[in-house]
């Protein structure tokens, strides 16, 4: 099929190489939907199923941005920065999307998180008011205010999709399941969380984030509104944990263990010690609020509106994140 194929580029996938916009470009070409995978970093193909053209573009450079997204009908917006770099990147990237999405006319959806609400033991819904205590929460208000302000001028259709901290296939710069987390697994060492394990928290599979936002992307009064995506009920860290152990030595052949998994507890003062010499770090101490009480997302909305919505049990998404991050990182 010709790359430049209308087709492809009737869906496009900003930030497709990982994470959220990975795992929509997955659910895209499960659908058999041709979807065109907009990553900085990877090479103009086509995938041996014919489902999916990689198109090498950067978010940061509005020509390319416009150009790859010129016939676009709709675009999913998904792509991320490191975190010490959000200030000074974040607002750049979503000023040429919006003027990518302005100038093809393409419904906008943005993978979006809950950074922007304050830290609270209730669960977090839509019509709370904004109210954020880290430098973070203030960037993600002013993105949000942002492209629902282009909505309402009549510059663009968008919608946002948010939901808690997330994990899965090609997702191993989460909070949740990480490399870090992985290399423990392998190496029979003590399995890393944030700030206490025993909280409820509020986490969702990324497979999940990904169907909740092709929910948007198909539904005209999704538009100009902002919508938490279902997730499951808030597990704690040690459960979740202990859940990882158990499919990951089912994964290997391991024999039941007779003793409780080990858990390394990041407390705040490590994070702030790490964080003298890792700026990734150093963002995430600012973040400890989350895990030091329940965390917690109602959903309600978004089911009220679109019916039902199965979510992925954690146990199963658990395994099919190590199936997959097995045969990856192999």
């Amino acid at each position: 099929m010709n790359p430049d194929s209308q087709l492809f580029a009737q869906t496009i996938v900003l930030g497709a190489g990982s994470g959220i916009g990975a795992a929509v470009t997955r659910a895209l070409a499960a659908k058999n939907i041709p979807v065109r995978a907009i990553s900085r970093n990877c090479r103009r193909a086509i995938s041996q199923d014919g489902k999916v053209e990689f198109y090498p573009a950067d978010v940061l450079q509005k020509d390319e941005i416009i150009a790859a997204c010129r016939d676009a009908k709709i675009i999913y917006y998904c792509a991320n920065a490191p975190y010490h770099q959000w200030a000074e990147l974040l607002p750049i990237m979503l000023e040429n999307v919006i003027a990518a999405a302005a100038h093809a006319n393409a419904k906008l959806i943005l993978a979006d998180n809950l950074y922007m609400y304050p830290p609270s033991t209730d669960p977090l819904v839509e019509t709370l008011p904004y109210a954020p205590i880290t430098q973070k929460g203030k960037i993600r208000v002013k993105l949000s205010e942002k492209i629902m302000t282009a909505h309402q001028q009549g510059s663009i259709r968008a919608a946002i999709g948010r939901a808690p901290d997330y994990y899965g296939p090609s997702a191993l710069n989460s909070l949740i399941i990480n490399t870090r987390t992985m290399n423990a697994l392998r190496n029979h060492k003590a399995l890393p969380w944030i700030v206490s394990a025993d909280q409820p928290h509020a986490i969702i599979y990324v497979d999940d984030f990904a169907e909740g936002l092709l929910i948007l992307s198909q539904q005209e009064k999704a538009l100009g509104e902002i919508w938490n995506i279902p997730s499951p009920q808030a597990i704690t860290g040690r459960q979740f944990l202990t859940i990882l152990q158990e499919e990951y030595d089912a994964q290997i052949g391991a024999p039941p263990r007779s003793h409780s998994v080990k858990i390394q507890v990041f407390a705040p003062w490590m994070l702030l010690a790490t964080g003298m010499f890792d700026p990734i770090v150093r963002e995430i101490y600012e973040m400890r609020y989350e895990f030091d009480r329940p965390y917690l997302v109602d959903a309600t909305k978004f089911l009220q509106a679109f019916g039902n919505f199965t979510s992925t049990p954690h146990r199963l998404a658990i395994r099919q994140t190590i199936q997959n991050l097995q045969l990856d990182t192999q």
